[in-house]
């Protein structure tokens, strides 16, 4: 569970050689609560394998986010060699 507590932002937008600009509120995102799951793997390499690599990692994971103001997934993949 995320709680964004903070105020909305104020800003002042402004193009190159203007002397104003124009201001700006954004809200913030408010409470959401997310949900993930993801697998990991890992092999042990034998000696002389692929690029003198000793151990392989794997991973995949799914982030779901949601509240009245935010509803979103993703998918994060990862593999990694260690020498």
């Amino acid at each position: 569970y995320y709680a964004d507590i903070s105020d909305d932002r104020d800003s002042v937008f402004t193009l190159d050689g203007e002397t104003s600009g124009t201001a700006i509120q954004s809200s913030t995102v408010g409470s959401f609560l997310e949900v993930s799951a993801g697998l990991t793997y890992v092999k042990i390499l034998d000696e002389g394998s692929f690029a003198s690599s000793r151990q392989l990692d794997a991973s995949v994971r799914a982030d779901y986010r949601i509240s009245d103001d935010v509803d979103g997934f993703s998918v994060t993949g990862q593999v990694r060699l260690q020498f």
